[in-house]
């Protein structure tokens, strides 16, 4: 068997066929372990978007649930806490009919503003809440702008791929 460049020259023996095999199972492996750096390497790169880029920060709950891991060759970057609520904002007075919607919205289903929970979000004189942080004191909100943070921290991770692909697997 040959080697040259990304090519491989066989005979038909059993020795050079058995030395293909070898040569292909190593390459596989080198494969592998590059994809998985890739997809580390993108995953924490979304993770430090995502953070950088939340605006909308209370308690601080949603910025520490922030995580970016791999399972396998697939990479994840979540948010818990209120992520969903600071991401595509809540109540009429902020949203609806805004100039600023968010870009995914319509495809990840989310419904008209408002429309959730008890729908009080449609009320354009706002509601009332408990807040469980300032003793359970009741406050008036007409809700929250959204903040696309994990938006952002995606169509960073969409634009910067390729050349991290290249980075990784030009090694």
């Amino acid at each position: 068997m040959k080697q040259m460049n990304d090519e491989i020259t066989i005979t038909l023996s059993a020795h050079s066929i058995d030395s293909a095999i070898k040569y292909l199972e190593k390459y596989k492996a080198r494969l592998e372990k590059r994809l998985y750096e890739l997809i580390d390497r993108m995953c924490a790169d979304g993770e430090a978007w995502a953070i950088m880029y939340l605006d909308h920060v209370d308690t601080g709950e949603t910025q520490s649930s922030i995580m970016g891991y791999r399972e396998g060759n697939i990479g994840i970057v979540e948010a818990g806490g209120a992520a969903v609520w600071i991401e595509f904002g809540t109540g009429v007075t902020y949203n609806e009919g805004g100039d600023e919607v968010h870009e995914n919205r319509a495809e990840l289903g989310i419904s008209d503003w408002g429309t959730y929970g008890e729908g009080h979000g449609a009320d354009p004189d706002g509601w009332y809440y408990y807040d469980k942080k300032d003793g359970g004191r009741r406050k008036h909100t007409y809700g929250i702008p959204m903040d696309p943070f994990m938006q952002i921290a995606a169509n960073h991770l969409r634009d910067t791929f390729r050349t991290k692909a290249k980075e990784v697997f030009s090694k």
